[in-house]
């Protein structure tokens, strides 16, 4: 007579599914979670570099606005 919870009556070949289904599962939860923080990285380096080109454009044009005075031209 089996005990009940025996794993007995149970096949491997289901058992192995549910602990590649567990598996992959944690793998999947890991790997998202690293993509997701690898696109928040990215997300703040294009928004850095976004701000310092704006900056530089910025200065550019303002050196740009110091020689059109004609009267101090030679």
């Amino acid at each position: 007579m089996q005990e009940a919870g025996s794993t007995e009556d149970v096949p491997a070949c289901f058992s192995f599914g549910i602990v590649l289904f567990i598996n992959a599962a944690i793998w999947r939860k890991t790997t998202m979670e690293f993509f997701n923080q690898a696109i928040t990285v990215l997300q703040t380096l294009v928004v850095a570099i976004g701000a310092g080109l704006g900056v530089w454009g910025v200065v550019n044009l303002m050196e740009g606005y110091g020689n059109d005075n004609r009267a101090m031209r030679s």
